[in-house]
C-alpha cells in the first residue's frame, strides 16, 4: 500500500515535520489532479506523499477510491473548516 496522508493549510509552516509535501496551493486548479496522482504513481510501496491543500480534498478521496481501490490509505492529519 502508499500512503497519502493530507492537511491543511492552517497547519503548514516552514518548520513543517514532514519533508515530502506536494504544496496543491501553487498549482492551478484544472492540473492538481493530474499531477497528484503523477507523482502518487511514482511511490513505490510504502512511500508516502502529503499534500497540502486550502480546501478539503474529498472529491479527489473519491477519485483515489475509484481508480486505485486497496493500493493506498488516506489519512487526513487536520480535518477543519
Amino acid at each position: 500500500r502508499v500512503h497519502l496522508r493530507t492537511f491543511h493549510l492552517e497547519d503548514f509552516d516552514s518548520a513543517h515535520p514532514f519533508a515530502d509535501v506536494l504544496d496543491l496551493r501553487a498549482i492551478s486548479p484544472r492540473e492538481r489532479h493530474a499531477t497528484i496522482f503523477t507523482r502518487f504513481d511514482a511511490l513505490q510501496p510504502g512511500q508516502y506523499m502529503q499534500i497540502l491543500n486550502d480546501h478539503n480534498p474529498q472529491p479527489l478521496h473519491y477519485q483515489f477510491e475509484d481508480r486505485c481501490p486497496g493500493q493506498f490509505e488516506w489519512t487526513a492529519l487536520e480535518v477543519g473548516p
